[in-house]
């Protein structure tokens, strides 16, 4: 079923969407860099004289997101109705603390929080992606709209001036006639 959101106006509602978009790209730029720091050391780790990283991820699992389909302006989107809790600890891991295992730990937990954070913009994402995408087809519906009906009024008013200088043509004929009959009467 489709919720319909109350409208706001759409430039209030846009500059409040962009404003928490950029803060959201900046969080998920922020975590990624991050992670990816905590991976890069976790591997020096392991390189300087452990067997090799554990597999921080295990057990695998499934995240269930729960979204719902809203109507906003008149363009259905999907907003997340549910937030899942992604980032797990040692004991759900299974994993025994060691040197190599607490920096791939810290690994881990970096990339879930950036898989939480990810699974916060991408609703938003999503609205603004087709929101560029409607608003570039209304662009193209509007420009050859006006390509059309410029062309169309450009033939139309040359057609108007056309008639009104034969008319002003047959009435300045028409006055003519008239003075040299009335010349011929008097």
């Amino acid at each position: 079923m489709t919720r319909v959101v109350a409208d706001q106006p759409l430039d209030e509602r846009l500059g409040q969407l962009l404003n928490v978009e950029q803060r959201l790209q900046r969080q998920v730029e922020a975590a990624r860099l991050e992670a990816e720091r905590l991976v890069a050391d976790a591997r020096a780790l392991a390189v300087q004289g452990a067997d090799g990283l554990a597999p921080p991820g295990w057990p695998t699992r499934e995240i269930d997101v729960d979204l719902e389909t809203v109507e906003l302006w008149g363009l259905k989107v999907v907003e997340r109705t549910h937030r899942p809790s992604v980032v797990r600890g040692l004991a759900v891991r299974g994993v025994l603390p060691a040197p190599v295992e607490a920096a791939a730990e810290d690994a881990a937990r970096a990339f879930e929080t950036l898989i939480e954070q990810l699974l916060e913009a991408a609703p938003l994402e999503h609205l603004m992606r087709r929101l560029g995408q409607l608003l570039a087809r209304t662009t193209r519906l509007v420009n050859t709209l006006e390509q059309r009906v410029a062309a169309e009024l450009s033939s139309g008013l040359s057609s108007i001036q056309r008639t009104l200088e034969e008319r002003e043509r047959e009435e300045h004929l028409r006055v003519k006639m008239l003075i040299a009959r009335r010349a011929r009467w008097d």
